[in-house]
């Protein structure tokens, strides 16, 4: 399937962890829909991971630290002063590489297709912060805040049971083809 996209798109390159992502969907949606999702996730999710070079990846990246400094100045001056490279992995593969149970990457990929592609450099953010009791009430307002008035109780569904991702569903436009309106 990955050979697939990128033989048909040849302005995207593999990038290490693409394969993460790719088997989530090929799981959840099956040889039949996976292709299609697969290519529409890769031209408007994590295109700018799969260029020719990284820089408008780290570029995304640059975002961590000013977010990190607005809601926790200390843990701010305790980062290091250089690109934030430390959190490719995780965005790069929408933290399909990190997070190893099945239902919890079904759950985060919920969440992150539900909302703008900018948020998992949120999350990792919100993963640096120190996780207290007394910190927890600012974890849930900025996640509040982050979401959208339509979608203000999404990320509230990351703590819910899921069989299957709401993504799944024969009525998503993640299943629709994409690569069939492209030809």
């Amino acid at each position: 399937m990955i050979l697939q996209v990128l033989r048909r798109h040849p302005a995207l390159y593999y990038s290490q962890g693409y394969h993460d992502i790719v088997q989530v969907f090929l799981l959840v949606l099956g040889v039949e829909a996976a292709p299609a999702a697969v290519t529409r996730l890769s031209f408007l999710r994590v295109r700018d991971y799969m260029l020719p070079s990284l820089d408008p990846a780290i570029a995304h990246l640059e975002l961590l630290p000013p977010i990190i400094n607005a809601v926790d100045v200390e843990l701010y001056q305790h980062l290091p002063k250089i690109q934030p490279s430390f959190a490719l992995a995780a965005t790069l593969t929408l933290f399909a590489h990190v997070v190893q149970e099945y239902g919890d990457i079904a759950r985060l990929f919920d969440f992150f297709l539900a909302q703008d592609t900018v948020i998992p450099v949120y999350l990792f953010a919100v993963v640096c912060y120190p996780n207290t009791p007394s910190n927890q009430p600012k974890h849930l307002a900025e996640l509040d805040r982050l979401c959208s008035p339509e979608k203000r109780n999404c990320w509230k569904s990351m703590n819910q049971t899921c069989s299957t991702p709401c993504w799944a569903s024969s009525r998503n436009p993640w299943t629709s083809s994409f690569s069939s309106r492209r030809r």
